[in-house]
Formats: C-alpha cells, structure tokens, sequence
C-alpha cells in the first residue's frame, strides 16, 4: 500500500459526497419514509441494470461507460447479470447496493476508517453526469462519504504503486480496482437534491488509486478537538468485529474507542496503556484476556 502522505501536496484533501439525510428539504416538505423509497429505488435500479450494458472508452484514461442495451447494442449482457447485491441496514432499513468489480485491482483493501485516494463519476439514472473527479481526491470513508460509497470502496484493491513524472504528474501502475456502484437514495443523498433531484438513485464509477488507514484519535478542550493519535489504527478499534468501528464504545462515554484517546474511562489514557514494553502486542496486567486499554480493573 502506497501510503497517502508519501505524495505530499500533490493530493487533493476533500469531504465529498457526505449525505446529511436532513428532516426536509427547507420547503416545508416532510421527510418520506426510508423503507417506501428502498422499494421504489430498488424496483428502478433493477430495470436500469436490466437495460443498460458497461463498456470501457478508447480514451488514454479508460473511461468505464454505460449505455442503453438497443440497436447494435442488443446483444450487449446486462448489468443485471454481472452484479453484486450487497444487503446494507441503515437507518433501520435493509437497502440493496449493487456493484461490479470491472478490475478488482492487485494492491491492499482499505477498511471503512481509511483515507482513500480515487477518481471517479457520479451519474442518475437518466445517465446524466452530475459529479466528476479525473484526476484523484482523497476523502475519509469514515464521516466522509455517503453509505453506499464507503460500502463499495472496502471492495476495491489499490493499485501496487505509481511513478512520479518530470512533470511532478503521476502513472499510477494499470493494477488499481476499478469498478461501477448504484446505490439507492437511502445509501446517498436521499432527499436532498444532488444527483438531480429528491430520493434519487445514483451510480458511481471508481478507481481506487492507493489509500491510507488512520488513528483518529481526538482531544477534546473547551477551546478545540486536536489530533491526538493513541497509536492503534481506527480499523483496530472495532473491538465487535464487525467492520464499522464507530459503534465500539467502550467505557460507554457517547465518543467511539476509535476517536477517544482513553478507551477504557479509568483516566489513564489509551496510548499509555495499549503497549508499555513496545512488543508489538497490547498489554494485559492481570491475564484476564482484556488488553489494558480496554480493561478498567486492570
């Protein structure tokens, strides 16, 4: 894995994407329910897929395309057909996300608390571009992005590395994951109107360039939260082992293990307690299998 801060300020740093799902929409409008739209989107996103075909472009950047299945393009496989269905709880709604590997891509998987670095294409499902980045953006999976693209890019390997040009442009080596999403609006924007209007299902394409994985520990004063890393990676703070660590609280004080810079509450903070021999492996005092960090009566 590449790491992000190797390219210094050649990146780009940006929240995009991130859906506010607000209670309306400033219009007076009340919010509809989340499981109604699933059914509709759903119902929509399954005629697209079952209609349209992908193709990649002849230009230098390989542009991944789509279009209508018709004329001499009739005999063209459906999107329908080479999909994954990924089933994601949110907002106590299971909503269906579908994507396609169009390359997988020969690097590491980033986590769902990494910070990746990727193009891509934001379209409706009238085909009409309405986002686009060609020449890489990083942006936080955690907080950063809506559901439906953090779920699709933990399923993209970066590429193996790149070269850096006279020029100070960069060739990313031709190995990176590369692939198409569309996701419902409860995974997006849902009514907000990005994308071209309210409660719209939207598709991303992607290429998933190189990503780092962070320690986003904070330390929280009345006069600011400052970066206060307690040297364990956020994707190491999901102590459920459930992929997400943003629900992994463990002295229960409203702030996840993997923003708290004292996991435990015990008032000795986290990056004293984790690892005091730098053996590699966190300290548990009193053998009871619950590393000290975690381990109040410890």
């Amino acid at each position: 894995m590449m790491k992000i801060k190797g390219l210094s300020g050649l990146l780009i740093f940006g929240i995009l994407f991130l859906g506010c799902n607000k209670d309306d929409d400033g219009g007076g409008e009340p919010l509809r329910d989340y499981g109604e739209v699933a059914l509709e989107n759903d119902a929509e996103i399954v005629e697209f897929l079952e209609t349209h075909f992908y193709y990649i472009g002849e230009g230098e950047e390989k542009e991944i395309l789509i279009d209508t299945i018709a004329g001499e393009n009739a005999d063209k496989t459906p999107l329908i057909e080479q999909m994954t269905v990924k089933t994601i709880k949110y907002n106590d709604v299971d909503h269906k996300l579908y994507y396609l590997q169009v390359r997988p891509g020969a690097g590491d998987k980033p986590s769902s608390s990494a910070d990746a670095f990727v193009r891509y294409k934001g379209l409706n499902l009238q085909n009409e571009r309405f986002d686009v980045n060609t020449t890489g953006v990083t942006f936080p999976l955690l907080g950063g992005v809506v559901r439906g693209m953090r779920e699709f890019a933990i399923e993209l390997n970066a590429s193996t590395g790149f070269t850096i040009n006279p020029d100070k442009t960069i060739n990313w080596n031709d190995d990176y994951g590369r692939g198409i999403v569309v996701m419902p609006s409860g995974l997006a924007y849902f009514n907000e109107t990005r994308g071209g209007g309210q409660y719209q299902s939207l598709i991303f394409t992607m290429d998933m360039l190189t990503f780092e994985e962070t320690d986003s520990d904070i330390l929280i004063t009345s006069s600011g939260n400052f970066a206060d890393p307690d040297g364990i990676l956020s994707k190491d703070e999901d102590v459920d082992g459930d992929g997400y660590p943003e629900n992994d609280d463990t002295d229960e004080d409203n702030i996840p293990n993997y923003l708290d810079i004292d996991d435990d509450g015990d008032g000795v903070l986290t990056k004293y307690e984790y690892d005091k021999n730098d053996d590699g492996i966190a300290d548990d005092t009193d053998g009871d299998g619950i590393p000290d960090y975690l381990d109040k009566d410890n």
